[in-house]
């Protein structure tokens, strides 16, 4: 774990030949996007909006189960 300026968690990793970006926000989600804009300013790597996946809790799945959405909005 890497503590950044951006009042996140971040962490480097790596993972089947990819370089990853773990943020863990301490914000609301409605807010997640200014967490990932202020870690994007400080990192060496630009990021761009189609390589960025927002993994989140949903408390109408059951434990274990996960759905993917591509854009959009929350709802």
């Amino acid at each position: 774990r890497v503590d950044r300026p951006c009042c996140d968690d971040v962490a480097l990793a790596a993972a089947h030949g990819l370089e990853l970006v773990l943020l863990k926000p301490q914000s609301l989600m409605s807010l997640s996007s200014l967490s990932v804009t202020s870690a994007n300013e400080q990192l060496i790597y630009r990021l761009h909006p189609e390589d960025i996946y927002l993994v989140h809790n949903d408390l109408d799945k059951a434990l274990g189960k996960v759905a993917f959405k591509v854009g959009g909005s929350t709802r």
